[in-house]
């Protein structure tokens, strides 16, 4: 490398990137103004009318007065008072989609009059898909829809709230539609963060922490926007990696391998000039690698960066553009497609600094560019950068003394349950035996003892989906793991996979590619002991469970039929014992 371009690099690498690391810990959000939306939070409102849900598992609720048992509350045409708002600080509410019928479409639905603002503060929505839950449905794909919140007129105004595991998390399904997304915290989304018509939506001080594609226009017919503005502002958006978009691209099941993403900007019925402007500010932007869909495999797109054309060199979509990281992984791939994500302002023309041709981070271009590519000249710490600021993200947020509507932190998904390096035994809630491993590696339930090979180490492993990820360790120094190395197809004759749990020998645990994630159960057993789901992230498997003495993964999709997870509905036990489990600490 040239002496002169060496030391330019060096010096927007050292100032223009380290920099934000080293203010992580101060506050890294800017509030501002958004056109058309006032500035006061909803807690603030005087007049604001406030209610509570009490979310179930099945059902419709189909007036206001209904507070509890319902999954779903279709509060559309109902003529809500004015200033209604949903107060749901300190809720967790679940949301049951797969494998039941896709027909509690989002936890709320409204239609409102087009001025008329409907708040919702606080809690967390929480799916209960699968969390390795692929999109081919000939071998057990997520079934439509599981949204948070549909609207059909008038504005929801959303702060605080903790989202994980949707499917598209907002649906407007009119041009009088929308949502001002504030100070709020999404994860693990399955398909676009937001769907629908683009008129009225802004997002601010947010944290988008996972999505499939992040923005699309809608699939059922479009109505013009380009006299709209979008406004994003002062937020975290990361297109995540997920397991699964499509099963035949590859004949591994893992997810490193099978996992991909779409875009930032899809369009679906609409054309670019049909869109509305954007006002991006303050933004960090994660792209997880190349794109995926049904009939491409990590490709590299262009369009995984500003919204429209990859050949717009005036970039007519940007009302407002400044400041905006966007942080590549396997940017190699880019530059050995000779694609360069696009489109991106001009050196001359408008949101470009001249004399910043390679777009460094520098706190004033439109677009600036971090890679992981030790050949690019914009190397940089890439997951360094996100994890810094995310976690001050979530540390200003969920402080309950600056924010009074402080964001929810899951267990299980956002942090471990078990500490770490925890010596713990795990009892089947059906059988009562114990979780027991052998040298020669089998892993099998036996009567509960105090013996070594009854008592596991765990690890925190966050190089997976979520934060949440463990790995099992045996007394002898063997990782606990699934055994299997087939998709289930369709075609297959044996349409049983074997999913035994098995123990080895690992040297990088770092190589591990298959997680389990502990999680509170919602239900409670008899004896009031605390529950627990153990979930894995390998592809297609989802809960441990007791199966006649075996320690299996129960396979997400089999021999046709639908997969079991570990709460039951519409019977008399409401959860399935063998794949809840009990866990003993020493």
């Amino acid at each position: 490398m040239p002496f002169l371009l060496f030391q330019r690099f060096i010096f927007f690498y050292l100032i223009g990137v380290y920099s934000e690391l080293l203010e992580a810990d101060a506050l890294i959000v800017r509030l501002t103004n958004s056109p058309d939306v006032s500035v006061f939070s909803c807690l603030d409102d005087p007049h604001r009318r406030w209610t509570t849900r009490e979310f179930g598992w099945q059902g419709r609720c189909l007036d206001l007065s209904d507070r509890s048992g319902c999954a779903y509350y279709d509060l559309r045409a109902l003529n809500l008072a004015e200033n209604t708002g949903l107060d749901q600080r300190g809720i967790i509410a679940y949301q049951m989609t797969y494998p039941r019928k896709a027909h509690l479409f989002a936890a709320l639905s409204i239609e409102e009059e087009a001025d008329e603002v409907v708040c919702w503060s606080g809690g967390a929505i929480v799916g209960k898909n699968p969390l390795a839950m692929p999109w081919s449905t000939d071998s057990g794909g997520k079934v439509r829809k599981n949204n948070f919140l549909q609207s059909e007129s008038g504005i929801v105004r959303v702060e605080g709230v903790r989202i994980h595991n949707t499917h598209d998390a907002f649906l407007a399904k009119s041009p009088a539609a929308g949502f001002d997304i504030r100070k709020s915290w999404l994860s693990w989304n399955r398909d676009d963060f937001f769907e629908g018509q683009l008129h009225r939506l802004s997002i601010t001080d947010s944290l988008i922490d996972g999505t499939y594609n992040f923005l699309s226009d809608p699939d059922d017919g479009c109505i013009d926007a380009s006299d709209k503005t979008v406004v994003i502002r002062d937020s975290l958006i990361r297109l995540q990696e997920q397991p699964g978009p499509y099963g035949g691209h590859t004949s591994k099941w893992h997810w490193q391998v099978e996992g991909g993403h779409n875009l930032l900007y899809k369009l679906d019925s609409c054309r670019w000039d049909q869109w509305p402007s954007f006002e991006l500010v303050n933004n960090i932007f994660l792209i997880e690698g190349p794109y995926t869909t049904k009939t491409t495999l990590n490709r590299a797109k262009c369009n995984l960066a500003l919204p429209g054309p990859c050949d717009d060199k005036f970039l007519p979509k940007l009302s407002v553009c400044q400041n905006n990281i966007f942080l590549y992984e396997q940017y190699k791939e880019w530059r050995q497609s000779n694609t360069l994500p696009g489109p991106s302002p001009r050196p001359g023309y408008r949101f470009h600094n001249k004399f910043n041709p390679d777009f460094l981070v520098n706190h004033h271009d439109c677009y600036q560019r971090v890679t992981d590519d030790p050949s690019d000249v914009g190397y940089g710490d890439v997951r360094g950068i996100w994890n810094a600021r995310k976690s001050a993200w979530i540390n200003i947020h969920s402080d309950k003394h600056s924010n009074p509507a402080k964001v929810m932190q899951l267990p299980g998904v956002d942090f471990p349950v078990l500490n770490p390096f925890a010596q713990i035994r795990l009892r089947n809630a059906l059988s009562g035996d114990c979780l027991a491993s052998g040298s020669d590696g089998s892993v099998k339930l036996s009567e509960c003892s105090e013996g070594s090979e009854q008592w596991f180490s765990t690890r925190n492993l966050s190089n997976g989906y979520l934060d949440a990820g463990l790995i099992f360790e045996t007394s002898s120094a063997r990782i606990l793991h699934t055994r299997s190395d087939r998709l289930l197809q369709r075609d297959q004759s044996d349409k049983h996979l074997n999913l035994e749990v098995i123990s080895t020998p690992i040297g990088n645990v770092d190589d591990i590619d298959e997680r389990w994630y502990v999680l509170p159960s919602v239900t409670r057993s008899e004896d009031d002991l605390q529950l627990y789901v153990i979930e894995s992230d390998g592809l297609r498997r989802t809960y441990l469970r007791d199966n006649a003495g075996i320690a299996e993964f129960q396979p997400l999709y089999e021999a046709g039929t639908d997969t079991v997870i570990p709460e039951k509905v519409n019977e008399a036990k409401n959860y399935d014992a063998s794949l809840q489990w009990h866990i003993d600490t020493r």
